[in-house]
């Protein structure tokens, strides 16, 4: 619980931080470079478990 409040609270930070250096373009490019990244993070996560589980098989 904790942390999806933090969580809703550093987006809110950053959507108005987004919103005042750039408007829709500022908000749209910041989404973007944030799903990006989790993507990059999944990514790598997944093929770290894959690797550990056929060294592990």
């Amino acid at each position: 619980m904790t942390n999806n409040f933090i969580g809703g609270a550093l987006g809110s930070t950053l959507a108005g931080v987004l919103w005042q250096r750039g408007g829709w373009s500022a908000l749209t490019l910041g989404e973007a470079a944030l799903t990006v990244g989790a993507l990059l993070v999944w990514v790598t996560q997944r093929a770290h478990l894959r690797t550990s589980n056929l060294s592990a098989g």
